[in-house]
Formats: structure tokens, sequence, C-alpha cells
């Protein structure tokens, strides 16, 4: 399922910087609006990089919180076990 769904998105990008390029492009076909075409596709790429960057951050973030919560709680659930065995 996952692998679908890669291969899916990854079609539907092709096609959106594809239809981007064209429009960009529209009627034109001099050197110049191949270059402005090529330039804000590419700009549209590095944008969706860098989104994709963020969210994997904050991703990574989320984990590591709850990692940290987790031990947290163990730990503590630890302490009080012993607590109980001594008294």
């Amino acid at each position: 399922m996952v692998n679908s769904t890669l291969q899916v998105s990854a079609a539907i990008g092709v096609a959106v910087l594809g239809g981007l390029f064209y429009a960009v492009l529209g009627q034109r076909n001099d050197p110049q609006a191949f270059a402005q075409a090529f330039a804000v596709t590419m700009l549209l790429i590095a944008v969706c990089h860098i989104v994709g960057a963020l969210l994997a951050a904050g991703l990574g973030q989320r984990r590591l919180a709850g990692a940290a919560a987790r031990v947290a709680e163990s730990s503590t659930n630890g302490c009080e076990a012993e607590s109980r065995g001594r008294a």
C-alpha cells in the first residue's frame, strides 16, 4: 500500500510540475521563455523541498518529545514501585 501511494504521489507531482512548466511557457517558443518556465518550476520544487524538510523536522521533534515522556513516565512508575516495596 505504501509503495502504491508513493508511486501515485510521484506521478501527480510530475503532472503538476509539467503543467506548471507549460502554463508558464504558454505559446512562446523562444529560449528566454523556456528559461523562465524552468526557473519558475525549479522555484516550486525548492519550495516543496523546504516544506518537506520543515515537516520532517517537526515530526522528529514530536517523536523525541513522545519518547522523552515515555521514559519519564516509566522511570516515575519504577520509583513508585520501589518505594511501595520498601514500605
